[in-house]
């Protein structure tokens, strides 16, 4: 049997079985690195079973906790910065190289201003043609809804409005707890 294998009985003898323990007894009996490591051990042992656990410092908690802020804080102030010299670099990137074309968007800049206008002035006539179509239906629509469908509406409605106030109410706390929990 090699002598590594005694080592490994060694740091392992609470497991032997009965031949083991006598074969290593024996080998203890003709190996002086052996038994200095077996004492070793024992030592070790010993300091382990021996000591008792200090506890942490007043305030180690709060001041762990502290830190942790802090880091988290460093942390995003480093990304935020990242993120600003990013944007930053691009926005030098896309001006540096739509600088040479503004003298061509400057000659047509009077165009892309009526056409603009145009676009906008065209929805505000489409907008007054769908309020122009609609306004007679809703005024007829009131006028053959019976006066207690209002009050089925607007409680329908009213509930409808409640649930909804409510689920935001509760993805709000939810969220409150998440990042309580996120930040303990």
């Amino acid at each position: 049997m090699n002598h590594q294998s005694f080592e490994r009985w060694i740091y392992q003898e609470a497991n032997l079985d009965k031949d083991q323990t006598n074969k290593l007894e024996e080998h203890l009996k003709t190996c002086q690195a052996c038994r200095e490591l077996r004492q070793n051990m024992k030592e070790v042992s010993h300091l382990f079973t021996s000591s008792s656990l200090l506890s942490p410092q007043p305030g180690f908690t709060e001041r762990w906790k502290d830190r942790l802020k802090e880091r988290e804080k460093k942390q995003r102030v480093k990304f935020t910065g990242i993120t600003l010299g990013i944007i930053i670099a691009s926005t030098f990137l896309l001006i540096s190289s739509v600088g040479g074309q503004l003298p061509s968007i400057m000659d047509s800049l009077p165009q892309v201003l009526f056409h603009s206008v145009t676009q906008f002035v065209n929805w505000l006539f489409f907008i007054n043609q769908v309020t122009r179509i609609l306004e007679p239906i809703i005024q007829v629509g009131i006028k053959l809804i019976p006066p207690a469908w209002y009050f089925v509406f607007a409680i329908g409605f009213s509930g409808v409005l409640i649930a909804w106030l409510f689920s935001i109410s509760e993805s709000l706390v939810f969220i409150r707890r998440y990042s309580d929990e996120k930040t303990q």
